[in-house]
């Protein structure tokens, strides 16, 4: 069974999503990615997930300098992907692969909202992370629990 929950600021805009057995990413076209910061989410550890979920920003810029301008991905991950060329949403060069064998009692996946996801640039994403708004998601992420 599907599950999410919605995290929006006082004026109503979407900040991020939890999502439970679900994730709307479906899509993706070259990047170059740089991973603005990554760690542990403790609450996650006691889950029974093995290996275990890390939180990761990175920003994305479209290669060849087309497409939307650089994304912000906020994700829970297994491993970090790396700097350098990729796929939108932290999808290796190659774009979507097999999934490596994991064990755990449901999927779980963080997705910042249509408007915080666009970040403008590799600096802005490191200012925006850095602000009242990026610590308090950061916060809230690392915070997430088992039940």
């Amino acid at each position: 069974m599907a599950e999410s929950a919605a995290f929006k600021d006082a004026s109503g805009k979407l900040l991020f999503t939890v999502f439970i057995n679900a994730s709307t990413y479906d899509c993706g076209w070259p990047v170059k990615r740089n991973v603005v910061e990554s760690g542990d989410v403790p609450g996650l550890v006691s889950g029974g997930w093995s290996p275990v979920y890390h939180y990761a920003l990175y920003a994305e810029e479209p290669a060849g300098g087309s497409g939307p301008g650089t994304i912000c991905t906020l994700a829970l991950v297994r491993a970090v992907p790396v700097d350098g060329p990729g796929m939108l949403r932290g999808l290796p060069e190659g774009g979507p692969m097999p999934a490596e064998t994991w064990t755990g009692p449901y999927f779980i996946a963080v997705e910042l909202g249509p408007d915080v996801e666009k970040c403008g640039s590799v600096a802005d994403a490191k200012a925006w992370w850095a602000s009242s708004e990026g610590q308090q998601i950061k916060a809230a992420v690392a915070s997430l629990t088992a039940g």
